[in-house]
């Protein structure tokens, strides 16, 4: 009897280990799963910044082409370019005489 005591009492020492590995097993599993949560979106958020500064890099490198190819243009076309501003400093300044004028008339 005594043999089939200590073979029970290791059967019931080896469940309760099985028992403890795996509810360590079960909690390492689910602690790494909310670290490879939050890995991954931490990770998708630094992604989406790098894509938001390539998108800023590109639209920075378009408007220093566009301001280059205006500078050339301004020192290629002087007189264009000074006939251009006095028309629209004349224009500008019509309307604002034209505004006046309309809010003098209506009083």
């Amino acid at each position: 009897m005594s043999l089939m005591k200590q073979a029970m009492s290791a059967r019931n020492e080896v469940e309760k280990d099985a028992r403890q590995l795996s509810a360590t097993v079960h909690n390492f599993t689910r602690k790494a799963a909310r670290e490879s949560e939050h890995g991954l979106a931490s990770l998708q958020k630094k992604i989406g910044h790098l894509a938001q500064d390539a998108h800023l890099d590109q639209r920075r490198k378009q408007l220093t082409d566009s301001s280059r190819e205006a500078s050339r243009f301004i020192g290629n076309h002087r007189m264009s370019t000074v006939l251009l501003a006095a028309g629209a400093i004349a224009l500008v300044a019509y309307l604002i005489k034209r505004s006046s004028d309309k809010k003098a008339s209506e009083e």
